[in-house]
């Protein structure tokens, strides 16, 4: 049991120091300081991951609580991040991305640029409600795999 959680929480933590870190080097490329911030902020939950996983190694049975924290943390960025992307469509922002191809598809369509907005707002807002939502199954269930083997944890560390 023990070493099927130090797999589980290694690779997930790895992975997600990865991912996040990449994305806060993205953002803060491209300006985006919220972003940049919040995958900081994420690679930090991996890191605390994995700081439980040493723990853990060493024979603590407290690691299990790094593990749990780390993930209702990220849960939580996550959450935040997704409420706050989702009340800031910017209209302008993506007018201005529109190309004349785009246009001219959406002109076909029967759709101006401004018709055609509510749509792409609605997609913007339901690409973040998913987000949340997978957050939510994923990291909410991760918590709970670590939070439910803390017994067995425990006692294979002979504690």
């Amino acid at each position: 049991m023990l070493s099927r959680v130090l797999g589980v929480a290694t690779i997930d933590g790895r992975i997600l120091v990865i991912i996040a870190a990449t994305f806060a080097l993205l953002a803060a490329a491209g300006r985006e300081p919220l972003a940049a911030i919040v995958g900081c902020l994420a690679a930090g939950a991996g890191s605390l991951e994995l700081h439980g996983v040493h723990r853990l190694k060493l024979g603590a049975p407290d690691g299990v609580k790094w593990l749990v924290r780390s993930q209702l943390f990220l849960l939580l960025l996550v959450l935040a991040y997704a409420t706050i992307r989702f009340f800031t469509f910017d209209a302008e922002l993506v007018r201005s991305l529109i190309t004349p191809e785009m246009e001219t598809q959406l002109a076909t369509a029967g759709l101006t640029v401004d018709q055609a907005l509510p749509f792409f707002k609605l997609i913007y807002q339901a690409t973040y409600v998913i987000v949340a939502l997978v957050s939510c199954i994923y990291q909410g269930g991760l918590a709970r795999y670590y939070r439910n083997r803390r017994g067995a944890i425990r006692q294979a560390l002979g504690g």
